[in-house]
């Protein structure tokens, strides 16, 4: 295709993809100032001016990555070199977002510091929550909603099927779907590896901690001894969505 390369039609798209790949760049180096990763963006924006310099996005940027890593002089000349090259080729003044930034750069305005991003709190997980799903669940929107419709009104509802199927995906999907219902959360209990059966209870009642042993009756309804909890145990060959 090399041929075509000084056909209009082939510049012009060129030319779109060149800049759509520019837009890219400033936004991950955008994104790089963001992180404080100043000193180490500097030296491939100074690469991108040289080669774009007529650019004052990637300028600008340029100017702030030196000014943060403690090169104040020559961000004010990264400034001065454009104002000189507009003013030869164009007879034009840099931009008045681009004064601005040399502005507060020479006044070493407050402003330009960088603040690290504050950390996003994470919601703790209560005890015996569902599993996060892997995957997406495709083309089971009837299935879940009859699972759901389904476990509404019954006690225990048994899915069955051989392995591999999406019992499980469908079992917790349809657990996650019908949590409101359940002020005490669901949990999931993963009997695969259980191999004996004696061990079944232990390990709902590992899954979920505040559930108490038959042999106890607790004085006030625990969340697996009211109607508001709810659990859903998976094995290879069923998945079972319960609630008391």
């Amino acid at each position: 295709m090399g041929e075509l390369a000084s056909e209009p039609f082939a510049q012009l798209a060129a030319a779109r993809l060149e800049e759509a790949r520019l837009t890219a760049v400033e936004g991950r180096v955008e994104a790089g100032l963001a992180l404080g990763q100043h000193a180490a963006l500097v030296g491939e924006l100074e690469a991108l001016v040289a080669e774009h310099p007529l650019r004052e996005a990637l300028r600008a940027k340029l100017m702030l990555a030196m000014y943060r890593s403690g090169r104040q002089a020559d961000a004010l000349a990264a400034y001065q070199q454009l104002r000189r090259i507009l003013d030869r080729e164009l007879g034009l003044e840099p931009s008045p977002e681009l004064h601005r930034l040399e502005e507060a750069i020479l006044l070493q305005k407050s402003e330009l510091d960088w603040v690290p991003p504050a950390a996003e709190p994470v919601a703790a997980r209560p005890a015996g929550t569902l599993p996060a799903p892997t995957t997406d669940l495709v083309g089971r929107d009837r299935e879940l909603g009859d699972v759901v419709r389904l476990l509404s009104g019954t006690r225990l509802l048994t899915l069955t099927g051989p392995g591999g199927i999406g019992k499980t995906r469908l079992a917790v999907a349809a657990a996650e779907r019908a949590a409101p219902a359940y002020p005490d959360g669901v949990v999931f209990a993963g009997l695969a590896p259980v191999a004996d059966g004696a061990l079944l209870l232990p390990t709902v009642l590992r899954a979920w901690p505040s559930l108490k042993p038959p042999s106890v009756r607790p004085s006030t309804p625990s969340p697996a001894t009211s109607a508001t909890g709810g659990c859903c145990s998976c094995s290879t060959t069923s998945s079972t969505c319960s609630r008391p």
